[in-house]
């Protein structure tokens, strides 16, 4: 009799594995799996969504429905249903190409937040270079700060820039912030409440006497701008201001006009992201304009920046610039701004090129160009942290 079982056993266990409740459900999600590919070839959306819906109710993780059902979402318009559905065909541990399609269907969506979320876990997952440099790729050209939105037709800019110059033992901060409301589709005028904040650490009124060297005031107001082309801005705007140092004799309250251009344009490679450390030595620009007439001073002020710089180091997220600057400023009364030219080297890295945040390490050489001022000319050593984006 035990012989006999033996020589039975094979087939007895596989009997048992055909009638087991998982065998049962095998044919049954092959069937199914045939009637998916049956409707979409017919183009019976319905029974598309029937068929995977019903695996999934038999194979909760089915990776093939989730996948077929995320491109049925997204091919409808749902893309947040389409990055569910991709997510949950990813597996654990997750499979890039399945991180990829979830967040591209977020950022389609415009869930910037999401998108930038998913693809950092597909970077973070990432086994090959060429993989990772695709995720953080994506993750770059969706940060949130870097390219998300306002409903529209609203949109928000801020601006800080804290400064500290060796040559006056200073530090100066300048803030400001915009909300714009956009009269056109195309985003090219609009009009907008500000408000406005500078001062610097050694600025002071002692009895009366000033000591000043960078504007101290809080300022509230608004303005309008139209872009005639996209590198070139024209702009008017009215503020009240209030002056953090008490003068004597002097107003500490005022409003001030402003009408001006500004100018700016980049040049350069692209940025791309890098598994390990590399040293491209890619060369790239910048430039910028400005003129002013602020009714505060009653005279006419200028400025003309140039960059020329080389991306030096990248490693992962993280870029290293080297540049060479020239930074001219004019007044037409020779006051305040003393009509300067200075030129020289800086070392610029962004931590990550996803959020937008810059520290520059300059050293500069400065001249006046008239009036009585330190005819030798200076050198000043100065650190930069920049923060700014749109929205």
């Amino acid at each position: 009799m035990r012989a006999w079982l033996m020589r039975r056993a094979p087939w007895v266990l596989v009997m048992g594995l055909l009638t087991s409740p998982a065998a049962a459900e095998a044919p049954e999600v092959e069937r199914l799996l045939n009637r998916y590919y049956d409707a979409q070839r017919q183009g019976d959306l319905d029974e598309v969504v029937a068929s995977l819906e019903a695996i999934l109710a038999i194979e909760p993780t089915h990776a093939t429905a989730w996948r077929a059902l995320g491109y049925h979402h997204q091919s409808q318009g749902r893309h947040t249903a389409a990055a569910e559905a991709f997510l949950a065909a990813a597996g654990e541990p997750p499979q890039h190409e399945m991180l990829m399609a979830a967040g591209y269907a977020y950022q389609a969506d415009g869930r910037e937040a999401a998108a930038t979320h998913t693809f950092r876990q597909a970077a973070e997952g990432a086994v090959t270079s060429a993989a990772y440099a695709q995720a953080c790729q994506a993750r770059v050209y969706t940060a949130a700060l870097m390219h998300r939105r306002l409903p529209s037709p609203w949109g928000l800019s801020v601006y800080s820039d804290t400064l500290y110059a060796s040559r006056f033992d200073n530090t100066v901060t300048e803030n400001r912030v915009r909300l714009r409301r956009y009269l056109d589709a195309e985003r090219r005028s609009a009009v907008y409440g500000m408000l406005t904040y500078q001062d610097d650490w050694k600025s002071q009124v002692v009895d009366g006497i000033p000591e000043i060297y960078s504007d101290n005031y809080v300022g509230i107001g608004g303005g309008a701008e139209w872009w005639p082309h996209p590198a070139v801005r024209l702009y008017g705007e009215l503020s009240y201001n209030r002056d953090l140092l008490a003068r004597d004799g002097e107003r500490r309250t005022g409003v001030d006009s402003r009408v001006g251009l500004d100018a700016f344009q980049a040049w350069g490679a692209l940025r791309r992201c890098s598994l390990h450390g590399e040293w491209p030595l890619a060369p790239y620009g910048q430039a910028y304009a400005s003129v002013q007439y602020p009714s505060r001073y009653e005279n006419l002020l200028g400025q003309l920046t140039l960059w020329q710089g080389w991306r030096l180091y990248r490693h992962r997220m993280s870029e290293v610039s080297v540049y060479a600057k020239v930074n001219l400023l004019w007044d037409s009364e020779g006051l305040y701004y003393n009509n300067v030219i200075e030129a020289g080297p800086g070392l610029s890295w962004q931590p990550s090129l996803a959020w937008p945040v810059e520290i520059r390490l300059e050293r500069l050489f400065g001249r006046y160009l008239r009036g009585e001022h330190d005819e030798g000319g200076y050198a000043t050593t100065q650190l930069q942290l920049i923060v700014s984006f749109d929205i």
